[in-house]
C-alpha cells in the first residue's frame, strides 16, 4: 500500500510540474479577440514552410483559440496578395507525447514539412507548405519508465478528444477554406497523417465521411466500377495505428468480387503497421483483457488482423509483378527497392493459412480499392514509432507523398 501511495504522491507532483500533462481550455472558444495577447494579426506574415499548433485540452477543448485564428490566416492569405497554391499537412501525434514545444514527434514533423518544402522548390513549384500539429495530453508522467503505465488512460483520452469533433471540425475548416480557393483557381492539396492513438483519433475523425463519398460513388445494379471517390483531404496516412479491427470492418466489407474500383482512382487511406511493433501487438490487446473484453476484433489492432491486411511494403528488387494491368498506381507502388503491393487475396501468417477460399473472405482482390492496409517488415520500421528514424521508410513515404501531389493536383485542374 504504501508503495501504491509513493507511486500516487509522485503522480500529483510530477503532473503538477507540466502545463502539458492536462491544459486548461481557453474561456473563449468562440474567438481570438483583437489585441488579445496571443492576436495573431498584429505581427501576421505568410510563411514557407509554416509550421502551425493547434492544442487541445483531455476533452478536446482548444487551449488557445488565437491559434486556431493565426491557422487561418495562413490558409487564407488575410489581407494578402499571393496567388500560391498550398501543400498542407496535418499531424496528429501518438501516445506519450504533448504540446511541449521541444516534444520529440513536433521536431520530427517539423523536419518533414521542411523536407517538403525543400522538394517544392527544388522542383520550382510556387507552393506554400503549411504544418498543422495537433497536441493533445498523450503523454503524463515523463520520468524514465513511467510513461509506459499510461497507455490505457491515454487510449480513454485519445477517445474523448475524438468524441468532442474537435478533429472533424478542423478538418472540415480547412476543407471549405481549400473548396473556395480551388474554385478561384488554386491548386491546394491537404494530407493528414495520425500516429499511433493520434491515428486513433484522426482515423475517428474521418472514417465515417471516407464511407460516406465512398457510397455516394457506388455503382447502380447492373454498373460493376464506382465513380471516382473523393475522400477527406487528399490523403489520410495512418502510422502503427492503435485502431480496432472491429472498428474497420465496414471499410473492409466494401471489398467485394462483384464491384470495382476505378484505375484513376486515388487512395483514401493509406494504413502501415510493422510486424515489430509491441504496443499494438501486446499493449493493445492486453489492455482490453483487463477490461474483460474478449472480442478478437475489438481487442485486436487493425495491423495485426490478417484478414484485412490488403498491402505488403518490402523490399523487392526487381519489383513484384503486377496483378493486375488495370490497376490505379498504388497497388504497386515502388521507391527505389521498397515496394508497396496489393496481395492476390489472401495472405498468411505464422499460425494461420489465410487464403481466399475462407468464407467470408473475397474470393478475388479488388484492384483499386483506396483504403490500403499494409504491412511492413522491422528493417523498414523498427517498432512503434521506428517510422520517423528510418531513412529508407522516410524516402520511400517522400516519394509516395509526392506521388499523391500530383495525381490530386492533376485531378483538380
Amino acid at each position: 500500500m504504501k508503495s501504491i501511495a509513493l507511486l500516487l504522491l509522485m503522480y500529483v507532483v510530477l503532473s503538477a510540474c507540466s502545463p502539458y500533462r492536462d491544459p486548461q481550455r481557453d474561456e473563449n472558444q468562440y474567438e481570438c479577440p483583437p489585441g488579445d495577447r496571443n492576436d495573431p494579426r498584429g505581427d501576421f506574415a505568410l510563411k514557407s514552410p509554416a509550421l502551425m499548433d493547434i492544442h487541445l485540452t483531455t476533452q478536446g477543448a482548444l487551449v488557445d483559440r488565437c491559434q486556431w485564428t493565426a491557422l487561418h490566416l495562413q490558409l487564407t492569405n488575410w489581407q494578402t496578395e499571393d496567388d500560391r497554391s498550398k501543400v498542407i499537412v496535418m499531424h496528429i501525434h501518438g501516445w506519450r507525447h504533448n504540446a511541449h514545444p521541444e516534444d520529440s514527434e513536433r521536431a520530427r514533423f517539423s523536419r518533414v514539412i521542411e523536407d517538403i518544402d525543400r522538394g517544392e522548390r527544388a522542383s520550382n513549384s510556387k507552393t506554400q507548405v503549411i504544418g498543422i500539429f495537433v497536441a493533445w495530453p498523450g503523454l503524463t508522467w515523463d520520468v524514465a519508465g513511467m510513461s509506459n503505465l499510461t497507455f490505457f488512460s491515454r487510449t480513454a483520452v485519445a477517445d474523448r478528444v475524438s468524441q468532442s469533433a474537435i478533429v472533424g471540425k478542423l478538418i472540415g475548416s480547412i476543407e471549405a477554406i481549400t473548396k473556395r480557393r480551388k474554385e478561384k483557381g488554386a491548386n491546394d492539396v491537404f494530407i493528414m497523417m495520425g500516429h499511433s492513438l493520434g491515428a486513433r483519433i484522426l482515423f475517428n475523425a474521418t472514417s465515417q465521411a471516407a464511407l460516406y463519398e465512398t457510397q455516394l460513388s457506388q455503382p447502380d445494379e447492373g454498373f460493376d466500377t464506382y465513380g471516382i471517390v473523393d475522400g477527406p483531404g487528399d490523403l489520410v496516412m495512418l502510422l502503427n495505428p492503435a485502431i480496432s479491427a472491429g472498428n474497420y470492418t465496414a471499410i473492409d466489407s466494401i471489398r467485394r468480387s462483384s464491384e470495382n474500383f476505378s484505375p484513376r482512382q486515388n487512395p483514401i487511406f493509406l494504413t502501415i503497421s510493422t510486424e515489430n511493433d509491441m504496443v499494438t501487438k501486446f499493449a493493445f490487446p492486453l489492455g482490453h483483457r483487463f477490461r474483460l473484453d474478449w472480442n478478437k476484433e475489438r481487442r485486436t489492432a487493425i495491423g495485426e488482423y490478417p484478414l484485412y491486411i490488403t498491402h505488403r511494403l518490402e523490399r523487392s528488387d526487381p519489383p513484384p509483378p503486377l496483378l493486375t494491368k488495370d490497376a490505379a498506381w498504388f497497388d504497386n507502388f515502388c521507391a527505389e527497392t521498397i515496394c508497396l503491393h496489393r496481395l492476390p487475396g489472401g495472405v498468411k501468417n505464422n499460425t494461420e493459412d489465410l487464403t481466399a477460399n475462407q468464407p467470408g473472405r473475397p474470393q478475388t482482390l479488388q484492384p483499386s480499392n483506396p483504403f490500403i492496409v499494409a504491412k511492413t517488415t522491422s528493417d523498414i520500421i523498427d517498432g512503434h514509432g521506428g517510422f520517423w528514424n528510418s531513412e529508407v521508410f522516410s524516402n520511400w513515404l517522400g516519394a509516395f507523398i509526392s506521388r499523391t501531389l500530383d495525381a490530386a493536383r492533376a485531378d483538380n485542374l
